[in-house]
């Protein structure tokens, strides 16, 4: 396993030019890292998009209340002149759901923190992503996300797979190669 300074150091070893999915975009500052580093032929943002949420950095701190109602017309409007960028207002299932398998070089997982749904969602990722694109997350920390952290170690040992790329964030953003 590679550990790396952080989760943008991280998207600096992924391919560019490519297909990139990221459930749970929250305020959508993530999303634009991806756009500018991996400059993707498409970026499908999935998250419900419904009432309000909080969340941290990527380090778990400055946690902030948003109206991701308000988010959503924001994102609209803001990339409503970028035809590579496709907000999907959903559940992660249902929207990945809708995309052939071996769809995607990359997908990041930010959405739902319940073991259950990381779960749900790396199943659904392990369909969707070629062989040899990459399944990512954040929030990787037994401490704060014992869900994800579980969730994620089950995954690996079901599917015979290891995380390749770890993060250094307060929140860690891991990446396993399919």
């Amino acid at each position: 396993m590679l550990i790396v300074e952080n989760r943008n150091d991280l998207i600096d070893l992924i391919t560019p030019k490519s297909k990139v999915c990221e459930i749970g975009v929250f305020k959508g500052e993530f999303s634009k890292i991806l756009l500018e580093k991996l400059k993707p032929t498409e970026l499908h943002l999935i998250d419900p998009f419904n009432g309000m949420m909080c969340s941290g950095d990527k380090d778990g701190n400055n946690i902030v209340w948003v109206n991701l109602d308000e988010i959503y017309k924001s994102l609209t409007e803001n990339y409503k002149d970028n035809p590579n960028v496709i907000l999907h207002k959903g559940l992660s299932f249902d929207v990945l759901n809708t995309f052939e398998d071996d769809y995607f070089d990359l997908i990041y997982i930010d959405g739902d923190h319940s073991y259950d749904g990381v779960k749900l969602d790396l199943n659904m990722s392990l369909k969707k992503v070629k062989k040899d694109g990459y399944i990512c997350g954040h929030d990787y920390t037994l401490e704060k996300f014992e869900g994800v952290y579980n969730a994620v170690n089950e995954f690996c040992s079901e599917n015979n797979l290891k995380i390749s790329y770890l993060t250094k964030d307060g929140c860690p953003s891991f990446c396993i190669i399919k």
